[in-house]
């Protein structure tokens, strides 16, 4: 059997989880690997036969969505084109992390495609939505990615296909302490600006992990450049958290037990529900990073509060719970699961 993996290139969080897929489905099937998307800042130990531009979306500098950089680097005719033709006959399942280009492509040439994302969960009915009309964003989440199974990741279990977070090899096996510095991650704001809030609050140290280095020294605060396993060691070893409301960078905090501060990019709709997740189970959530984000940043620092989680390793259990679904919908053409 053969399977395309696709990747949505939007953020690290899609790369992190199929880093952990990857290697247990080539224990069953025969795996290429699809990125596209152009805002992903890890390196990846994964082997990627096909690179497209697909759909990205942009940040901006003070956590807002770059709208008009969104758009300029949507080339629709291009995406249109890859779909056409990218090689998806020569498979027998695509899975898709949110990534539409591979899963639209599959829908035009009648290839099964399961969609493994944490979107998915997100728009279930029981799982946490704030209070937001927010259209376009609903039915993106709904409908961006056509498929004939869907399997979501979440920070709790809202429904049956809804999985708890797939914590990396490398965070399970981090050597975890406490030596009093926060670690922060929010590549939705420049470094300069976090220098600026962050030096407003005294005798804290701050690990910032940023994507370009500020051209200024701040007080108080270490810069690094995104490195995956600086980062993992950073968090291990810190007293909190404190990063956007992705998905994979919380659940993996909460699973190593550290506070935890999240902000959700501004007109993000997923981060916003991400955020309400969080708040649900306790986790001091932020708005925007003005004078009274830091008074709230201030009182998060100097409060020693946790919310616990049991976040156990189940990643061949979703992958043997997928291939099981697929020879139940599409007939047992490979004796895939006979390894067990």
């Amino acid at each position: 059997m053969r399977i395309l993996y696709a990747i949505q290139g939007t953020g690290n969080g899609h790369l992190s989880r199929a880093q952990e897929l990857i290697p247990i489905l080539k224990k069953y099937a025969e795996v290429d690997v699809l990125l596209s998307g152009t805002q992903c800042s890890e390196t990846t130990e994964v082997e990627v036969r096909f690179r497209r531009k697909g759909l990205s979306i942009v940040s901006g500098k003070k956590g807002k969505i770059s709208w008009y950089r969104t758009w300029k680097e949507m080339h629709f005719i291009q995406f249109f084109k890859d779909i056409l033709n990218l090689p998806v006959r020569e498979y027998d399942l695509v899975i898709s992390d949110f990534e539409p280009l591979a899963a639209w492509s599959a829908k035009y040439y009648q290839v099964p495609c399961f969609e493994l994302s944490h979107q998915c969960a997100v728009s279930e009915p029981n799982a946490p939505k704030p209070i937001l009309f927010a259209p376009v964003s609903r039915l993106t989440l709904a409908y961006l990615i056509p498929s004939n199974h869907r399997v979501g990741f979440h920070f709790k279990e809202y429904s049956q296909n809804v999985k708890l977070p797939l914590i990396r090899e490398i965070v399970r096996n981090s050597y975890v302490d406490d030596k009093g510095h926060y670690t922060v991650y929010l590549p939705a704001f420049d470094a300069d600006f976090l220098g600026e809030t962050l030096s407003k609050i005294d005798d804290v140290k701050w690990q910032v992990f940023v994507k370009e280095l500020p051209k200024k020294k701040y007080s108080g605060i270490t810069f690094f450049k995104v490195d995956n396993h600086r980062f993992v060691k950073s968090m291990a070893t810190s007293t909190g958290v404190f990063c956007g409301a992705g998905f994979e960078t919380p659940a993996e905090a909460l699973f190593l037990k550290k506070k935890l501060m999240v902000i959700p990019m501004k007109g993000q709709f997923e981060q916003e529900c991400n955020a309400r997740a969080l708040k649900q189970m306790g986790v001091r959530t932020l708005s925007r990073l003005d004078e009274k984000g830091v008074q709230k940043i201030e009182k998060w620092v100097r409060t020693p509060e946790k919310v616990y989680v049991d976040y156990g390793d189940h990643v061949e259990d979703v992958v043997i719970e997928l291939l099981e679904e697929f020879e139940h919908k599409y007939g047992n053409r490979t004796p895939l699961l006979s390894r067990i």
